[in-house]
């Protein structure tokens, strides 16, 4: 997995590696790469690329460009109705962690809003023509379940938007607090449009407990690596190991080690945190290995067992056929009104439970009727090109595009000089 490590780490190899590899390696490679939306990623760092994946390269690189189109777009309506939403995910690492805007593809863009602007939010992507996904139940049962809304574009006006007001699943609710998640971002403009921009040392842990809650928390192996550069579903995540990459120079620069593993230990996300660092000590720098180790090292050990991980990947995220709700989410839930510890009174779970049980039991009777829905073959779940029908529409299309870059490379020139980039930024590369 050299092809994946940033240059000057253990695992970097120079591009006449790349020469040397047989056929079919080359092949697998470029196949893995394009699998999880790396191809960008790995061509700016001297891997030729052939045939049809020089072709899924450039679609890639437009994918990257639609991403903060839509991100854009979107971040000015909810501008409009007074909301000043929090970029996470990769809408947070790009520009400000990967060398290029385009090496970092998205399939869709993940905006965090308070909990009380959730209505307000919902309404402004209405308003841009937004709609649920086919077969959704109700945003109200997802609310209960879950901790974001889905919304498309039928007419292909942008990507899928993810409007968040937690930061994670029921699961993990405990690793990071939002609302002093927000209070730690920092301000951005771009585009015309105001955004916030996570801490760095936020971003991080969030890319790190998310990636835990695909996988499961005890992940954290150099094994994983090929484990998952092999998996097929969900594809992208080595793009989100590369995240983990990507992000840890300013992670572990911006609150010096110490404070890291108290930020850590305050959001509760030791064990996640932990298992990332033990899966990316093969692709780190020497510096930076040295900073990696040094955190797991505080912060404990963990255990990394394959057969539990492909476990959690293949059933923890298939919703129940009865109640439509996911049975992590409720093994969880479970725990939590027999628990002990619960601020909750006994009384306030029962009656808790009682409010949850009828509910999710009317939107039950709805489950079977949306997943049929959902999953009728040519069933259109999102958009990812706009459509063009005459040369005129085309031509307007690319010159939208061609004014967009324009108008990023300014912004970057801006950023450049700006004490947050400096900051954020300087010490990474």
């Amino acid at each position: 997995m050299s092809w994946l490590a940033q240059p000057g780490s253990r695992a970097w190899r120079e591009p006449e590696f790349y020469a040397s590899i047989s056929t079919d390696d080359h092949d697998r490679l470029s196949a893995s790469a394009e699998l999880h939306g790396l191809l960008a990623r790995i061509a700016s760092r001297g891997f030729e690329l052939r045939g049809s994946f020089a072709k899924s390269l450039n679609d890639q690189i437009r994918t990257a460009y639609r991403a903060r189109l839509t991100r854009s777009i979107v971040v000015r309506q909810l501008n409009h109705v007074g909301i000043t939403p929090v970029l996470l995910k990769g809408a947070a690492l790009v520009p400000w962690t990967y060398r290029s805007r385009d090496e970092r593809t998205m399939g869709d863009i993940d905006l965090l809003v308070r909990k009380s602007e959730i209505g307000a939010a919902f309404g402004a992507l209405r308003e841009l023509g937004a709609v649920r996904p086919p077969g959704s139940l109700p945003a109200w049962h997802v609310a209960l379940w879950h901790f974001n809304v889905a919304w498309i574009s039928p007419e292909g006006k942008f990507l899928p938007v993810e409007i968040h007001w937690r930061l994670h699943s029921e699961a993990f609710e405990g690793a990071q607090d939002p609302p002093r998640f927000r209070e730690r971002s920092s301000s951005v403009t771009f585009g015309g449009v105001h955004a916030l921009l996570p801490d760095p040392a936020d971003i991080w842990i969030h890319v790190a407990t998310h990636f835990a809650s695909h996988l499961g928390a005890r992940g954290g192996s150099p094994l994983v690596i090929p484990i998952l550069a092999e998996s097929l579903s969900p594809p992208a995540r080595l793009r989100w190991v590369m995240d983990l990459v990507e992000a840890w120079p300013m992670a572990h620069t911006t609150l010096g080690l110490s404070g890291l593993v108290n930020r850590i230990r305050e959001a509760r996300a030791d064990a996640a945190c932990v298992d990332a660092l033990a899966m990316l000590f093969p692709l780190l720098s020497s510096d930076n290995l040295a900073a990696a180790m040094a955190v797991a090292g505080a912060l404990g050990n963990s255990k990394f067992d394959a057969d539990a991980l492909r476990l959690r990947c293949t059933t923890s995220h298939v919703p129940s056929q009865l109640l439509g709700v996911r049975r992590a989410t409720l093994s969880t839930y479970f725990r939590w009104l027999v628990s002990s510890g619960s601020t909750t009174t006994f009384f306030g779970r029962v009656r808790h439970a009682a409010v949850v049980l009828a509910r999710t039991l009317g939107a039950g009777f709805a489950f079977p009727f949306a997943w049929c829905a959902r999953s009728r073959p040519g069933m259109h779940h999102g958009a990812s090109e706009p459509k063009r029908n005459s040369e005129l529409a085309a031509f307007e299309a690319h010159a939208e595009e061609m004014q967009f870059r324009s108008l990023e490379a300014s912004e970057d020139s801006l950023l450049r000089r700006s004490d947050l980039l400096a900051h954020v930024h300087g010490d990474a590369h």
